[in-house]
């Protein structure tokens, strides 16, 4: 134990994470979090089952104070544990921890390969001459659209305010040699735009139960208006943004979901009617078919 009662290991996990967030290579909070967890199986001297299970638990929880506004971290935290979980046990604790070990490395590099399965079952959709509209700061999308850097169709993005997500997306996509065309719009204009718009494509914070997706904050409204000019709704995200929750209002999101004592509206919930299709590394499916893919991943 340190000075204010906290096991050591615990805050060097939390060291690591913050030092794995600051590297702008690793691609997000998610794998940094996964990698976090197996630091914590890497270094444990816990000698039975419970007494690494609390570490893992506690490591979670300064990881979520840490980063209180993750909807991500949370679903990747759920999915580890539920993963490590299924860990044939022994009686032998070493053999157990070996084999937990082994657990965290197979789902971390299931984890790593999610975005180039997602960019491979979104491909036949990037063609030539079409125009996206984009919204929020997604990775996942930015790498859909950078395996098609040479297509010469046209993106719109919005900006994205008050964060200005659309300059970094844009920023981002130069950099890694993006030579399609690309328009800022403000928030306001997604309305003037949008019948020009052969489809918008998004990512997720969380995709829940209902088949919804939690994502920036605007989102919604975008849908609103994709869906009054019969624009469909693309969403893309990993498997271990998949999450049990079930939103029944917007405040549930910002309220609820996150530790959010500000009350700053950061998410908002688009729900599965206003959604036409999911880019999943499980599949591409419907929002109807979350429910059954959350009970893939976690049973029951």
């Amino acid at each position: 134990m340190n000075k204010v009662g906290e096991p050591q290991l615990i805050l060097d996990a939390v060291s690591h994470m913050k030092q794995l967030m600051n590297d702008k290579t690793l691609p997000g909070i998610a794998l940094c979090a996964v990698d976090t967890l197996n630091f914590v199986l890497d270094n444990t001297k816990a000698t039975v089952h419970h007494e690494l299970s609390d570490e893992l638990r506690g490591t979670i929880t300064h990881l979520i104070k840490a980063y209180p506004s993750s909807l991500t971290l949370k679903c990747s935290c759920d999915l580890y544990m539920h993963f490590i979980n299924q860990t044939t046990l022994a009686n032998d604790f070493s053999v157990v921890l070996s084999n937990i070990r082994h657990s965290g490395r197979v789902l971390q590099n299931r984890l790593h390969q999610c975005r180039d399965k997602i960019v491979d079952n979104c491909s036949s959709f990037i063609r030539p001459s079409i125009t996206i509209l984009t919204h929020g700061l997604s990775m996942v999308v930015c790498g859909i659209l950078l395996s098609h850097k040479d297509t010469q169709f046209k993106l719109i993005v919005t900006e994205g305010r008050p964060y200005n997500y659309g300059e970094e997306i844009i920023k981002y996509l130069k950099e890694n040699g993006a030579k399609f065309e690309v328009e800022l719009i403000c928030d306001t204009a997604v309305a003037y735009k949008m019948k020009e718009v052969d489809f918008v494509l998004i990512g997720s914070q969380v995709l829940v139960k209902t088949g919804g997706s939690v994502n920036s904050v605007g989102t919604y409204n975008i849908a609103i208006i994709a869906k009054h000019f019969n624009v469909p709704v693309y969403v893309a995200a990993e498997c271990f943004k998949f999450s049990d929750s079930y939103p029944i209002e917007q405040e549930d999101v910002n309220l609820t979901l996150i530790d959010n004592p500000t009350k700053k509206i950061l998410y908002d919930y688009t729900p599965p009617e206003m959604i036409s299709l999911i880019f999943s590394d499980l599949s591409v499916f419907t929002p109807s078919a979350v429910a059954d893919e959350l009970i893939k991943l976690f049973g029951g």
